[in-house]
């Protein structure tokens, strides 16, 4: 139950972003760097869902070829997750597959390659899931589920956005009226869309932090960051990633609903 999206500045720069909604608060670690420090050259830096060393499930991250990805669940309503019986053992294994797929892939299209044959099952029984993938060169959002899989590339509007809603698999999902957690989903899409396009000129990190601790609709299941009190899901991370030829900077809160005062900032290059 998250937001991810991608702004694109132009000239190779890339803001990449995610609010991560859970159920149950997590006890999140410190993001990895693997295979050395940004003065020795790292291979990837990984963002784990556990504290547990043995576990490598990730929920976002960038590599040394410029590679970024983020995820999120895809949500096709009550029915559907109740009528799959395993789709949390399914999330685990496609969490692995993403660690996979973000070690050595060089490029968006070959990381979304990688999804297509590993994450998708050609004979039905999919995964559900939603990616954003960004290199040097261009953005992507892989939809997958047991109904299918759909690509999005960026495009003319410079920015990609979903709220665990599938847009391009939108056939399969229910309205607003089947469920709370749809409401909430396409009205938190509604207001993300509204700042993002009154704000194109100020895309920046600092308007990112800005959107990722929107509580316009206050305590409620519709604010893009969510409390918790008055729902079942609350905003427990945040992610930012400016990406250029130049580098990276990372922009971070664990365990904690975001306000931009207390993002932590990692850099790399």
């Amino acid at each position: 139950m998250c937001l991810i999206g991608v702004l694109d500045r132009g000239e190779g720069r890339y803001i990449l972003f995610k609010n991560r909604d859970l159920e149950a608060q997590p006890d999140l670690p410190e993001p990895l760097v693997i295979g050395g420090s940004s003065a020795t050259g790292y291979r990837r830096v990984v963002f784990p869902t556990t504290k547990d060393p043995t576990n490598t499930a990730i929920w976002g991250g960038v590599n040394k070829f410029g590679l970024s990805m983020q995820f999120a669940d895809i949500y096709f309503g009550e029915s559907h997750r109740s009528s799959n019986n395993k789709l949390e053992e399914q999330r685990n294994i496609v969490r692995h597959l993403h660690t996979e797929i973000l070690a050595d892939s060089k490029s968006a299209l070959e990381a979304v390659n990688k999804m297509v044959e590993t994450c998708v099952d050609p004979h039905g029984g999919g995964f559900d899931q939603m990616v954003l993938i960004v290199d040097p060169d261009t953005a992507v959002i892989l939809e997958s589920s047991t109904f299918g899989v759909a690509i999005e590339w960026l495009n003319e509007a410079k920015f990609l956005l979903r709220t665990h809603m599938p847009r391009l698999l939108g056939a399969f999902a229910p309205s607003s009226t089947d469920s709370p957690l749809c409401l909430s989903a396409l009205t938190r899409y509604q207001r993300a869309m509204d700042l993002i396009g009154s704000n194109s000129a100020h895309w920046d990190v600092d308007f990112v932090k800005l959107l990722l601790s929107d509580n316009y609709y206050n305590d409620t299941d519709f604010s893009i960051s969510r409390s918790g009190r008055m729902g079942i899901y609350k905003t427990s991370s945040s992610l930012i990633v400016e990406s250029s030829s130049y580098g990276y900077h990372l922009h971070y809160v664990l365990n904690d609903r975001p306000t931009p005062e207390i993002f932590v900032q990692l850099e790399f290059k």
